[in-house]
């Protein structure tokens, strides 16, 4: 799928359903999830049907549902590049300048 297509309010409502599909995977009600997130029943609400909610209480469902992975790709190291990995391996001598 390509997110870049989807609006921003898609990719929320996506991700509302999302939350609701892993909070039924865990058997979990809306109220359980709730208070294990230590948030109130309206936000689990509003998530999953795709209201805006801060970042800070979708961090603590995400926590709740033992779903943190799926923030690991914000936290991957940055690759480096092939111009870096040529110079640590020595392959990219400097130049040399000619003079007359």
């Amino acid at each position: 799928m390509d997110f870049y297509l989807l609006t921003d309010t898609a990719l929320i409502e996506g991700i509302g359903w999302k939350l609701r599909e892993l909070r039924i995977e865990m058997n979990m009600t809306q109220i359980e999830l709730a208070d294990a997130a230590g948030v109130g029943i309206s936000t689990v609400r509003e998530a999953e049907k795709g209201n805006n909610i801060s970042l800070a209480k979708l961090v603590r469902i995400l926590r709740a549902l033992r779903r943190l992975d799926i923030l690991e790709p914000f936290f991957a190291p940055k690759p480096d590049s092939p111009i870096a990995m040529s110079k640590a391996q020595g392959a990219i001598k400097p130049r040399k300048r000619v003079r007359k």
